[in-house]
């Protein structure tokens, strides 16, 4: 998925994920979800498992409960 939106380094696990090698579009949008979805309050250039789960979601169009997440 990450390839398929523009990701420009070689990604060889999730937790090696870097926002900033996303195109400008997907990084203000994983900027913006993150900081509207995730507890925490600093640092949005990683995240977890659950939340890169949510944006796999978004990306492929899959519905997801809101309400339940938030």
């Amino acid at each position: 998925m990450f390839y398929d939106m523009g990701y420009t380094e070689v990604l060889t696990t999730v937790t090696k994920f870097k926002k900033s090698c996303l195109p400008p579009q997907w990084n203000v949008l994983f900027t913006l979800l993150f900081k509207g979805l995730s507890k925490r309050v600093v640092g949005s250039d990683g995240a977890s498992k659950a939340f890169m789960t949510q944006l796999y979601d978004l990306y492929y169009g899959v519905n997801m409960d809101y309400e339940f997440i938030l």
